[in-house]
């Protein structure tokens, strides 16, 4: 569904309307709370590994070199983050499922 959508994506005009109002369903039970906080990381993830992946376009883009530096450096610091997240993860399921005391 997503690809129909995208497909014709430059014949639509994104507009900023004021008076527009956002909703959401909060979760009632623990189960759902924890299904939408996965969906919460796994698009925050994805989102930061499409920008890393994607970075060159920041350099080729109009930005001012102010503003390029600024992306720049959150790059870097999505970098990082993404490499102490994943070893945090590796190391906490050694040491949980090692058996190490």
């Amino acid at each position: 569904m997503f690809f129909d959508l995208a497909e014709d994506y430059r014949s639509r005009v994104l507009k900023y309307v004021r008076g527009a109002v956002g909703e959401t369903d909060v979760p009632e039970a623990l189960p759902e709370f924890i299904s939408q906080r996965r969906r919460w990381l796994n698009g925050s993830f994805f989102a930061a590994t499409y920008a890393i992946a994607h970075v060159e376009q920041i350099l080729r883009s109009g930005h001012s070199m102010t503003r390029k530096t600024v992306l720049m450096l959150e790059t870097v610091y999505n970098i990082i983050n993404l490499i102490f997240s994943w070893f945090s993860i590796v190391s906490y399921r050694l040491r949980v499922f090692s058996g190490a005391n």
